[in-house]
């Protein structure tokens, strides 16, 4: 896991070597998500509070296995008094 600062964006960076999940094909086409369960309420409601919410897969070589990278960039916009 990463975080960084990127001007008003926080972005964390979550990578794993795991099995991928069930929704990763709709973060990685960045498709509409349909409120039909509960799993699926969780990711529209994260949609709209993030900025940006996506998943990427890669084969690493040197491991020998599936990466999974998910990407949240969440907007830090301040406003002065």
């Amino acid at each position: 896991m990463s975080l960084s600062w990127k001007e008003h964006d926080l972005v964390v960076v979550i990578e794993h070597c795991g099995p991928g999940g069930e929704w990763d094909a709709a973060l990685a086409l960045d498709a509409s998500i349909k409120r039909k369960s509960f799993d699926a309420m969780g990711l529209f409601i994260a949609r709209e509070l993030l900025e940006s919410l996506t998943h990427q897969r890669y084969y690493d070589i040197p491991s020998g296995s599936t990466q999974n990278i998910y990407t949240l960039t969440y907007r830090m916009e301040w406003k002065k008094s």
